[in-house]
């Protein structure tokens, strides 16, 4: 079977993350990368709706229907793939053919049948008219006929992003889809325990609970972010206890989760020593920028941020239990087309870690826009 994943904004990062997920489901899998496009080949069927609430950085999946995709081949597909009734379709292509859907339409309308051709505008089109369920979103790709059987849920993304109570977007925001990579690329089972010291409002904590999570730790310096938590994991709880879960929704009550103020560069001193598989955190990263920030400005916070992670480093050395993971946002800022570094990845190996590469050719992934401030480089360590 030949699986198409079309990658989000940053394609690297989606990589890493389906390898990651994927060599855990199937044991035959092959990649092959084409830009922002990934080929995964295996002989085993993908649980598809289970992939799609794990993933963070995959838009949509798509499997091959047929080898070729001709005029013929499509309008083939369609009519057996819906004997009966209207057909509602759409048509991606790499190459832009103009009308080619439009041309798709007339052609099927000659085998008098009732026709209607959806212009894939966006992920929302796609799922407002179900054509996910309907298996016609159809994809022309390397000369390949490919149907979508899976896209990113994106309302229940945007209503732990948008709708939870407790939220503070002065000190900044980690995306739910973000949180959801970092938890995957930690490539740690669902029953192991995971900390976020600097969990801030709980999107981390949020999203691993929505992947099935249960025994999940949170601490912040502020006491406002350790009930922002609470109070998001509790809404979380309700929210998912109303809709109709299927066995890999959220399954953890909020007494299961331990959120509490403490800080992070002495958290050995409130939690159990190596108790802890792993750490998956978006720290603290200095002061919200503007942008008119000048270098020497940007050089001492990197240098402040450098004692912070490195003191914290020393400390989750402890409570990690052995062959531990932290998986760990460095931020980084930009100064006239550079980048101002932090630099303390030396000191946080003499505390006792290895860098675990991320990627065959990458230690560590760049999660950033242009024209942002700030960049989000992902490392992950382990305890050695």
């Amino acid at each position: 079977m030949l699986y198409l994943f079309f990658l989000g904004n940053h394609p690297d990062i989606s990589e890493a993350e389906i390898k990651m997920v994927c060599n855990n489901m199937v044991d035959d899998a092959t990649y092959t990368r084409e830009q922002k496009h990934l080929f995964l080949e295996t002989e085993q069927s993908l649980a598809i709706e289970k992939l799609m609430d794990t993933l963070g950085g995959t838009i949509k999946i798509a499997e091959r229907i047929a080898p070729n995709a001709t005029d013929q081949d499509i309008i083939t597909y369609l009519l057996s793939n819906t004997p009966e009734g209207k057909i509602v379709f759409s048509l991606n292509e790499s190459e832009k053919k103009g009308k080619h859907g439009i041309d798709l339409k007339k052609q099927l309308k000659e085998h008098d049948r009732s026709i209607r051709y959806v212009e894939p505008k966006n992920t929302a089109t796609i799922l407002h008219n179900n054509l996910v369920g309907k298996k016609t979103d159809l994809t022309i790709y390397q000369d390949q006929l490919f149907a979508t059987v899976g896209i990113q849920p994106i309302e229940s993304l945007s209503s732990r992003d948008y709708d939870r109570p407790g939220r503070d977007s002065k000190s900044g925001m980690l995306p739910p889809k973000l949180a959801k990579m970092l938890i995957n690329l930690s490539n740690i089972h669902t029953e192991d325990t995971i900390l976020d010291p600097f969990c801030g409002s709980g999107t981390i904590l949020m999203e691993a609970a929505s992947m099935g999570y249960t025994n999940l730790t949170g601490t912040d310096t502020s006491q406002k972010a350790v009930d922002d938590s609470i109070k998001n994991m509790e809404w979380l709880e309700k929210k998912s206890v109303s809709a109709k879960a299927a066995p890999y929704k959220p399954v953890s009550t909020i007494e299961d989760i331990n959120i509490f103020k403490a800080n992070a560069e002495h958290i050995n001193k409130e939690i159990a020593k190596e108790s802890i598989d792993a750490v998956i955190t978006e720290p603290y990263m200095g002061v919200p920028l503007r942008g008119h920030e000048n270098k020497p400005f940007l050089q001492n916070q990197a240098k402040e941020l450098s004692l912070l992670y490195t003191h914290t480093f020393r400390s989750l050395y402890d409570i990690l239990a052995p062959n531990g993971t932290v998986v760990f946002i460095m931020p980084q800022f930009r100064h006239d087309n550079t980048w101002v570094i932090i630099n303390c990845i030396d000191r946080i190996v003499e505390a006792g870690f290895s860098v675990e590469p991320l990627t065959e050719k990458s230690k560590s992934l760049l999660y950033w826009r242009s024209g942002q401030f700030v960049g989000r480089m992902i490392w992950k360590f382990k305890k050695v």
